[in-house]
């Protein structure tokens, strides 16, 4: 359990980012997964994002804006995107 975070037991969760220490990791399931990052709101954590084993269907959706954002790709499916000191790790997306 994270202190103040909201939305267990629904599609959405709102973590403060004041609650977690070390780098966030999510785990998508055999569905589709998304998962929307707010850049505005500000993190200070890593955050990492496996998509589930299936075809079709996961995505990693950044708003917001940054002074700057660096692409890193490693393979069709998987790569980071580096948000100032920051990094956004995924594999297994479609």
């Amino acid at each position: 359990s994270i202190a103040g975070a909201t939305g267990s037991g629904t599609s959405t969760i709102t973590v403060p980012d004041t609650g977690v220490s070390g780098t966030i990791v999510f785990y998508g399931g055999g569905g589709d997964d998304y998962l929307a990052l707010d850049l505005d709101a500000g993190f200070s954590n890593d955050v990492e994002f496996h998509g589930g084993a299936h075809n079709s269907g996961d995505t990693l959706a950044l708003s917001g804006s940054a002074t700057a954002l660096h692409y890193y790709f490693v393979a069709a499916n998987d790569g980071s995107v580096q948000v100032g000191t920051r990094t956004i790790s995924y594999t297994g997306l479609e």
